[in-house]
């Protein structure tokens, strides 16, 4: 792709992006990728404090996108936050 197509139709070249734009759209990769992959078949996707770079109103926005992707598949998170960790929901296991 060329960059970030806005509501408009304008192309916003990849490197005009924001960092938390750039971080919730390789999270936003990650999940189509995974939806590709996955499609009918039975897997998972791990993935390493997600959550860390993003700012905490996208922080929400991405838990909420992580428990809609688990209601179909297996999400496992590694985190060293626990606030992250307390937004991701699920089952906790801490060591």
């Amino acid at each position: 792709p060329k960059g970030f197509i806005r509501q408009d139709g304008v192309i916003l070249p990849y490197d005009l992006l924001s960092a938390g734009t750039r971080d919730v759209l390789a999270l936003s990769l990650r999940f189509a990728m995974a939806n590709h992959f996955l499609m009918n078949a039975n897997g998972m996707l791990i993935l390493d404090d997600p959550l860390v770079d993003l700012d905490p109103r996208r922080q929400k926005k991405a838990a909420e996108a992580f428990n809609t992707f688990a209601n179909n598949k297996q999400v496992i998170v590694f985190t060293c936050h626990p606030h992250h960790a307390d937004l991701l929901g699920g089952n906790r296991i801490e060591l």
